[in-house]
């Protein structure tokens, strides 16, 4: 059986990085309640806090402009 992979559009991701750095639950907790993956979360956070400090994350940005 092959596994698809899914994809997540940008303001999923800034939902899911916004909930973690504002609201504080942990990233495990996250993951679990989203069925994510942590490497996952962890990417999407890293590019997130990169673009907050105005640098280039990689991929397409999570954060609007």
């Amino acid at each position: 059986m092959t596994k698809t992979k899914r994809k997540f559009n940008a303001n999923y991701k800034l939902h899911i990085c916004e909930l973690i750095r504002k609201q504080g639950p942990t990233i495990t907790q996250v993951c679990i309640d989203n069925s994510l993956g942590q490497s996952t979360v962890h990417l999407w956070l890293n590019q997130y806090d990169a673009e907050l400090q105005g640098k280039a994350g990689i991929g397409l940005p999570i954060t609007p402009d």
